[in-house]
């Protein structure tokens, strides 16, 4: 028996298919090679992103100026800004303020901290 018949009757490859087919491995390679390094720019971009509104929370316990969404449960809702020792100091005086106003049913939810 031949080589050729030998190749042929065990399946084993030839040169050309040997070829095809490490052409192909290497496409897969380049594809999960392209889809790491998205996931490596999109861990990035979420580090970054997580970094510019990491002063939130500082900026809660911080004094000065305080924005507001006023939600009132009977309509009427608005924004306001006031000032405080912290968002939590300027969010009573809004809601004291307005409860005075007769809007008992409404409530300042925090937004952040305003700059001025």
């Amino acid at each position: 028996m031949g080589r050729q018949a030998i190749r042929r009757s065990f399946g084993i490859l030839g040169p050309a298919c040997v070829r095809v087919l490490r052409g192909k491995v290497m496409a897969t390679y380049r594809l999960f090679g392209a889809i790491f390094g998205g996931l490596l720019v999109v861990a990035a971009g979420v580090a970054v992103a997580d970094n510019l509104v990491s002063a939130k929370p500082t900026d809660f316990f911080a004094p000065g100026k305080h924005q507001f969404y006023v939600w009132c449960a009977k309509g009427g809702d608005y924004t306001a800004v006031e000032s405080g020792a912290s968002a939590e100091d300027a969010q009573m005086k809004l809601y004291n303020a307005a409860k005075a106003a007769g809007r008992a049913a409404c409530w300042p939810v925090w937004q952040g901290k305003v700059s001025g």
